[in-house]
């Protein structure tokens, strides 16, 4: 009996470790980076430097895939609206670059679908570094 206890006690530390277990936001998906506050690549005017963003998060136990929503509060489109993430990690890298009006104040969530239904998210902010900060001169 006493070996069952200690089976189960390490089978409920390894799901709580993994995904937020509060009744209110469980399957809420860890938002481990960019954390809140971070500051993110941005390119250059001339599109000559990749602009790489890397999100990354605690896996949920049961998650079969997660659901990923970038956005600038100003903007009318999404930057990443993917729902077909399978592993807890995202990189976005392309020759693009965030104008200063518009480098602040970015959010980001993500949903995991457990047992086909789609499970709450906390929302964290990211800013953009400044336009051509790490270009060659």
């Amino acid at each position: 009996m006493k070996s069952h206890c200690i089976i189960i006690l390490i089978m409920c530390f390894a799901w709580y470790s993994s995904c937020n277990t509060d009744p209110d936001t469980q399957f809420t998906p860890v938002l481990t980076s960019p954390s809140n506050g971070a500051v993110l690549d941005n390119g250059d005017h001339h599109k000559s430097d990749l602009m790489t963003w890397v999100f990354d998060w605690q896996h949920c136990e049961g998650a079969t895939k997660y659901h990923l929503y970038v956005k600038h509060p100003e903007a009318t489109d999404t930057v990443i609206n993917i729902d077909d993430i399978i592993n807890s990690e995202y990189t976005k890298s392309e020759y693009a670059y965030v104008v200063d009006r518009n480098r602040y104040d970015w959010k980001w969530n993500v949903h995991a679908m457990v047992n086909g239904v789609w499970g709450p998210s906390t929302t964290q902010s990211f800013d953009v570094e400044p336009l051509d900060t790490d270009c060659d001169p």
